[in-house]
């Protein structure tokens, strides 16, 4: 089995369980249609294109939104992983500060 079909979802679900804290307002349908965004290219990429271009993608995008989530974040006061301080963090967002 090709590494970015483990890597891909192992990535993932890391960054789902690191940034839950910035999740607990998405519903949860918009979090599986970005899964599926991330996901369905690998596969698409590495039975079409070509496996280099399927590990560029799954690496890439998930380095890309990385240092563009963290500089987003601190750009704004928001620590990047704890979501801190969360009714800066929501009125970012547009949303209340109430409990998510």
């Amino acid at each position: 089995m090709p590494l970015e079909f483990i890597a891909a979802p192992i990535m993932l679900l890391i960054g789902n369980i690191v940034f839950r804290n910035f999740g607990t307002i998405t519903p949860n349908l918009q979090k599986i249609k970005k899964s599926l965004v991330y996901l369905a290219p690998v596969i698409v990429l590495t039975l079409f294109v070509g496996r280099p271009w399927s590990l560029i993608w799954t690496f890439g995008v998930f380095g890309v939104g990385m240092v563009v989530h963290f500089a987003w974040c601190l750009k704004h006061g928001i620590h990047p992983i704890s979501a801190e301080p969360r009714e800066k963090f929501l009125a970012l967002m547009g949303r209340s500060s109430q409990k998510a």
